[in-house]
């Protein structure tokens, strides 16, 4: 027996740190369309911009308010005011607002025709992890609406209308968690599937469970976020940067109005 373990052992620790090394990294490359890509932040001018005229600053302003954006923050959003503040001051060109509003304009129509419409003020948010990466809301939404970030932004919209149809049926009874749980995990099989197609056949274990861990990854990133804290050190395991926002829980939270929990 103990000549078993003494080669059983070792290989078992081999296959689960293969397996684990070989999640995280299809878990990196199946958001890699939107995380590699998104550059420091290049939406504010280098130089403050000159104060544009009043003609100006009413055209974008309007802009803004027909993309959807609140008036004034309500949940760390930065608001037409807060971008208005900005124009003001030269800390973002009007060239800069304009583009901002229009691609809001097409996450809008494309989460919408998804039937999962994302409130707008949810992508109007420049979070702590991105001041310290030196993106901001200007970047970021103009990463995710070029095409080639339609598979996650389609992931986005597909998880959050099952999200929503939940959240509509479960006073009647009609729906439970487990079930939504389980059309999103669906939702991100196709996903991996799309951006990491498998070969076959698979006759690697540690291949197969990676696959397997990274889907959970991202199965768990959409529905509840997926920064993962070790309990002794309280340090993050695994992070998935800025886009630890992009979950349904945090989205709904920009429907209603409100913070929540994830239990809520």
């Amino acid at each position: 027996m103990r000549t078993h373990l003494t080669w059983i052992i070792p290989l078992a620790i081999v296959l689960l740190a293969a397996a684990a090394f070989f999640g995280v990294s299809l878990y990196r490359q199946l958001t890699a369309s939107v995380q590699v890509t998104v550059a420091p932040g290049s939406g504010a001018p280098v130089e403050p911009a000159p104060p544009p005229s009043a003609e100006v600053t009413e055209q974008v302003a309007a802009r803004l308010r027909e993309a959807g954006l609140n008036e004034q923050p309500m949940l760390g959003d930065t608001a037409i005011s807060g971008h208005m503040q900005r124009l003001a001051a030269g800390e973002v060109d009007a060239d800069t607002l304009l583009q901002y509003a229009a691609d809001l304009d097409r996450l809008n129509r494309f989460s919408t025709e998804q039937g999962g419409s994302i409130p707008t003020a949810f992508w109007d948010v420049r979070s702590k992890e991105m001041a310290a990466n030196g993106w901001d809301e200007y970047t970021v939404v103009r990463q995710i609406a070029v095409p080639e970030a339609e598979p996650y932004l389609l992931l986005l919209a597909q998880g959050y209308g099952r999200f929503l149809r939940f959240k509509a049926a479960e006073a009647a009874g009609e729906d439970t968690a487990l079930d939504a749980a389980l059309d999103i995990f669906a939702a991100v099989a196709v996903y991996q599937e799309k951006m990491s197609p498998q070969p076959e056949p698979v006759d690697d274990p540690a291949a197969v469970k990676g696959r397997a861990d990274a889907m959970l990854m991202v199965w768990q990133s959409l529905v509840a976020g997926s920064t993962r804290t070790n309990p002794l050190t309280g340090e993050p395991l695994f992070s998935h940067s800025i886009f630890a926002r992009d979950n349904v829980g945090t989205i709904y939270q920009y429907d209603v109005g409100q913070e929540m929990s994830i239990a809520e």
